[in-house]
């Protein structure tokens, strides 16, 4: 079962993957209210299950509140791909100086998870292994004991990351293969995942699949889950 952005941002936080301040909005009155309040230029993204929604212009800058109701305007109520926007996520946008992925999924042939990590970020990762299949870096993590610091540090390493980053990046490892094993999912990704210019990373963009087999025993989780668009901004 896949989650919205906003979904997957609340299992973020609950993880401790820092994030930029944003709400969900249903309509564009409500973004320009979440956009005065964060006072700074914001995106509006709509929230839906299907890719492309960049391309298919359900994203979009605002500089003031007034542009975000106006953009908000224009995305809710389009269809992507199928797919209506009933809501969009209102979050402050952020400069890059460097976009990065990191991901987990299972890999069934060999039955463990497998982290992947890419310095080259904000692309799916399906056209970075055609593109520029060695900027791809990955290592299968023990089940039970998640990924060993030098496990982390080596990948980091291959991966041409300075010390520096190095060690602002390693404990983003941790947290997502916790997020990946604390709530049963298939595949969890942030893509991006942004370095400020102030050197800070920030989880631009959330990823979530649940196994469906996992959602008996979840609990609360997998109610609020099957809410779909309807759980709002609503924690488990």
């Amino acid at each position: 079962m896949k989650l919205q952005e906003h979904q997957g941002r609340e299992l973020f936080k609950q993880v401790g993957i820092p994030l930029n301040e944003g709400r969900l909005a249903q309509s564009p009155e409500e973004a320009e209210g979440i956009a005065r309040e964060l006072a700074r230029p914001v995106v509006i993204k709509a929230q839906v299950l299907v890719g492309g929604r960049g391309k298919a212009g359900g994203v979009k800058l605002a500089s003031t509140p007034e542009e975000a109701r106006a953009r908000a305007a224009e995305i809710l109520g389009m269809e992507i791909r199928g797919e209506p926007v009933r809501r969009v996520l209102v979050v402050e946008a952020v400069k890059i100086a460097k976009e990065f992925y990191l991901g987990v999924t299972l890999d069934r042939g060999a039955r463990m998870p497998v982290m992947i990590f890419s310095p080259s970020g904000g692309m799916e990762i399906e056209e970075v292994a055609i593109s520029d299949p060695g900027a791809i870096f990955r290592f299968h993590a023990h089940p039970l004991e998640g990924p060993h610091p030098y496990q982390i540090r080596n990948l980091l390493l291959k991966a041409g990351i300075d010390k520096g980053l190095q060690g602002r990046l390693a404990p983003l490892f941790s947290k997502l293969y916790r997020a990946f094993t604390q709530y049963q999912a298939n595949l969890v990704e942030i893509n991006p995942l942004a370095l400020t210019p102030e050197g800070e990373l920030v989880a631009l963009d959330s990823k979530f699949i649940i196994d469906d087999d996992a959602l008996p025993r979840l609990g609360e989780l997998a109610s609020w889950a099957l809410r779909g668009a309807d759980a709002g901004s609503e924690s488990p």
